[in-house]
């Protein structure tokens, strides 16, 4: 398994570009040390972090995927927040804890 920091998924969202992340330990703060804030993000490409572990907080409250959201095979250690989101028209989150 490869690491990736927050601060990298932080980047990327940020530059609207497709996240394609399998097999990863997902860690660490993002700026002045809280977890990471994806609150009303929209994600114009699609979303796939696959068969990973996600070992902070991710707050996607309100967030929208306008494509494809994959989260198969991920274990969210601590609390992940996703709350009146919309996705778009393919979403496979069965499998995630």
């Amino acid at each position: 398994m490869r690491w990736i920091p927050f601060d990298w998924l932080e980047e990327a969202t940020s530059k609207g570009v497709k996240i394609d992340i399998e097999h990863a330990v997902i860690d660490g703060f993002v700026g002045n040390f809280l977890p990471l804030d994806l609150k009303y993000f929209i994600f114009t490409e699609e979303v796939c972090i696959k068969d990973s572990e996600v070992l902070e907080a991710i707050d996607f409250s309100h967030a929208m995927f306008q494509r494809l959201l994959n989260l198969e095979g991920t274990t969210f250690n601590k609390r992940v927040k996703f709350y009146e989101n919309r996705v778009g028209p393919a979403q496979d989150i069965d499998s995630a804890t």
